[in-house]
């Protein structure tokens, strides 16, 4: 795998010694390559998806011309995924999504939850569309205008980009193709024609997106351009100088503006927020970044305080549990649900700290209980936690400590006041601003990682001391503005 730094070395050299820069029918190009190229340099291509089932498309199709013939005008698009659903207070929410529609009819605004999913996905909300229809037509209809478009325009600005030797290097990981980038402009092209259609339709005054550099993301992102919609991308995971889509873009056409890019990014930390605001500096005010805090964290932390949380059954079982013991480690699987440097570490632990493995959401849950029975084999201070039932927030409430390869849970941890310790090379790498602040570290062998965990455990953590959140700007304000 390589990792962040190396990559993002090898894209900022490109920017910077090679005219990146095409904007064809409408889009500007660069990010959707920038953000292909260094996805399937790092995590490799994605298994296709199966196609959805005849019903389904009927229905998504019944669902985008509802929206297309009979829409309803309101203040705000929130594009979102069903990956990002969540269950809270005896209903289904879009976290961010949510708070964001929540607090916009705090003002008696309007807004439409735009679904990338197919329809019948579990917990529909209300309030929420389906424009799985769109994703599916712009599919068919970027191969129609590709076999159309004879130019010749699209391929030999990929061609020369591929001629560049940062993509030489790339290209050698079997995983970066040209066909892929080809495919994917041409998908935000006619994804952005159709985005105009819709939005004009909603009379939309505001977009808001979580996870902007997804294609569709950056289709939204262009049509808001061309109709003077405000573009805000949502912070969701991990951000700041080492993530591909928010750090080091280091090169803009003349006046700063890349439409495929967000105008404002929200972000959870300084450290994010710091990161884009560095090269945000050259675009002229095009591209702007503040600081707003987690929002779903924060709705929760507010429903805590208004008393408005019960705490489940799954979550009282695990703090009954955690009460038995002198310290909790929390160990937040990725792929891996067993690395040899976590089961050496058991071994080698005091009896009386307890380890709690997360593991990855995405996990099948016929898994569970085997990783359970292996983990159960080292030592009996070993807890397999479910992630679809307990949550990460009440998870690291509980931690005085948090482990992981690379998993975003850093931020879930940083917020709850608690340090973590990597395990690998591309986490230390992809959480550099947290490493160089002292909230990371990074240990490698088993009694290194023992002995770093019994010294963070003897002192005051990091994280409660930084709490870099600084002056957050009043969501409010921002959403309305």
């Amino acid at each position: 795998m390589i990792s962040p730094k190396a990559i993002m070395d090898q894209v900022t050299s490109l920017e910077r010694n090679r005219n990146v820069h095409l904007n064809y029918k409408g889009v500007d190009c660069w990010p959707v390559v920038r953000n292909t190229l260094m996805t399937l340099a790092t995590h490799g291509a994605k298994k296709e998806a199966r196609k959805s089932q005849v019903l389904g498309m009927v229905k998504a199709f019944f669902s985008f011309l509802s929206l297309i013939l009979f829409p309803t005008p309101v203040y705000a698009a929130i594009l979102t995924d069903y990956k990002y659903q969540t269950y809270f207070a005896g209903a289904y929410w879009f976290r961010d999504a949510s708070v964001v529609k929540r607090t916009l009819e705090q003002k008696g605004l309007s807004s439409a939850v735009l679904t990338q999913n197919p329809p019948g996905t579990r917990g529909r909300i209300g309030g929420s569309h389906t424009i799985y229809f769109l994703i599916a037509l712009a599919s068919l209809l970027s191969r129609v205008l590709r076999r159309l478009d004879r130019s010749g325009k699209l391929e030999d600005y990929v061609d020369g980009i591929f001629a560049s030797r940062e993509v030489a290097d790339l290209v050698q990981s079997g995983q970066v193709t040209r066909e892929r980038l080809i495919r994917n402009i041409y998908f935000v092209i006619v994804a952005r024609f159709l985005f105009v259609i819709l939005l004009r339709r909603l009379q939309a005054k505001k977009c808001f997106i979580v996870c902007y550099y997804s294609c569709l993301g950056m289709a939204l992102c262009a049509a808001c351009r061309s109709l003077s919609i405000e573009a805000v991308d949502m912070q969701h995971g991990v951000s700041g100088s080492a993530m591909r889509a928010y750090g080091r873009w280091s090169s803009f056409p003349v006046g700063g503006q890349l439409n495929t890019l967000p105008d404002t990014f929200y972000c959870w930390t300084e450290m994010d927020r710091k990161s884009i605001t560095e090269w945000g500096a050259m675009t002229d005010g095009q591209h702007r970044a503040l600081l707003t805090g987690n929002l779903w964290r924060d709705f929760l932390a507010q429903a805590e305080l208004d008393g408005g949380m019960t705490e489940s059954i799954e979550d009282s079982q695990l703090a009954k549990l955690c009460s038995q013991y002198a310290r909790v480690i929390v160990f937040c699987a990725q792929r891996n649900p067993m690395p040899e440097l976590i089961r050496e570490a058991i071994i080698r632990a005091p009896a009386d700290w307890l380890f709690l493995i997360r593991l990855h959401p995405d996990t099948e849950h016929s898994q569970l209980s085997a990783v359970q029975s292996l983990y159960k084999a080292i030592g009996s201070n070993v807890e397999v936690v479910d992630a679809t039932k307990a949550s990460i927030r009440s998870v690291m409430k509980l931690a005085d400590i948090h482990l992981t390869e690379w998993s975003g849970a850093v931020y879930d941890a940083f917020f709850e006041g608690v340090d973590s310790i990597v395990l690998t090379a591309y986490g230390e790498d992809y959480f550099s601003d947290f490493v160089d602040q002292g909230v990371v570290t990074r240990m490698s062998t088993p009694d290194k990682l023992v002995a770093c965990i019994a010294e963070k455990l003897g002192s005051p953590s990091v994280s409660s001391n930084f709490r870099d959140l600084g002056a957050k700007e009043s969501i409010l304000e921002l959403m309305t503005s």
